[in-house]
């Protein structure tokens, strides 16, 4: 009896081993397999990704009012600067022309953007009063003339979520995005009586923002954004907000998607750093009449 227990012992170990080795086996070939079918997954997302990418340009021209002050100092010494001044009225700045490039790169819901501002203002008049800027005189009564570039640079992603209606071609897509900022400031002033002086720098600066367009499911879409300067230190703080209606030229289902646009937009730039007496740009731009086209590959 004893020895019939042990060997029924023995065979029921032997099972138990044998089961406990099958599944080891089956649970390393399904890990196998599944590893493997991650890998390829993985490698179709990542081929997808690109694959599935879509590349947007758009330019367009900007024309209207400008407004703001350009307080200049030199080493930021007391003294070296009229407080508040000069404005932009005063040397002759009550306009601005502006051309805007914008690179989207759009895969699924994620969008990376490219975005280019290049910002033009001049101007001449007499000066009224005394102008001390950068540690130089302008005296009253002097004829001057102005240049001031006021360029800025982002780079940013979006997330894009849609919201489709069940009973209609409408459509709604909101893009919250962040963007890190690049601005290139030059100031220039020269008077008749031969004085000038110029200063450059160049200032990064941090926004968030989004934007919101409704496609009424014909041809015409409407398109808000808006972004927003972060208030850090001897940062440049830059808040946009434009709308602009778009016109669809293509047929849908072509290779290309071509539209034109046009809208207004607001800009106001504002830069402080932290000298005893501060480098003060504040510039109101706005409203400005806002046109351009766009394509879609």
């Amino acid at each position: 009896m004893m020895t019939h227990n042990i060997f029924t012992q023995c065979q029921r170990r032997t099972w138990v081993y044998g089961l406990i080795a099958a599944a080891l086996t089956t649970s390393a070939a399904a890990s196998q397999e599944s590893a493997h079918e991650e890998l390829v997954d993985n490698k179709s997302s990542g081929l997808s990704f690109f694959s599935d990418m879509k590349t947007t340009v758009s330019l367009s021209v900007l024309h209207g009012d400008a407004d703001g002050r350009l307080v200049t100092p030199k080493g930021g010494d007391p003294g070296t600067t009229s407080p508040g001044r000069p404005t932009l009225d005063e040397i002759g700045i009550t306009t601005v022309t502006a051309a805007e490039a914008d690179v989207l790169f759009t895969s699924g819901p994620h969008r990376f953007s490219t975005f280019a501002t290049l910002l033009r203002l001049d101007g001449d008049d007499t000066l009224t009063s005394d102008l001390i800027t950068h540690n130089v005189l302008f005296p009253s009564g002097l004829d001057v003339e102005s240049e001031v570039k006021l360029d800025w640079y982002a780079f940013g992603y979006g997330y894009e979520f849609k919201i489709e209606s069940e009973e209609s071609d409408h459509k709604l897509t909101l893009v919250p995005s962040a963007h890190v900022v690049l601005f290139d400031f030059l100031y220039r002033l020269e008077g008749s009586n031969g004085s000038s002086i110029q200063r450059a720098y160049i200032k990064p600066g941090f926004q968030v923002g989004g934007e919101a367009v409704w496609d009424t499911g014909t041809p015409l879409s409407l398109k808000l954004s808006g972004r927003a300067g972060l208030p850090f230190d001897s940062t440049a703080e830059i808040w946009t907000i434009d709308a602009v209606a778009l016109l669809r030229l293509s047929d849908i289902g072509s290779a290309s998607d071509w539209r034109v646009f046009a809208g207004i937009e607001y800009t106001t730039i504002d830069f402080e750093d932290t000298q005893p007496i501060p480098n003060d740009i504040s510039v109101d731009l706005g409203p400005m009449v806002k046109v351009g086209v766009e394509v879609t590959f």
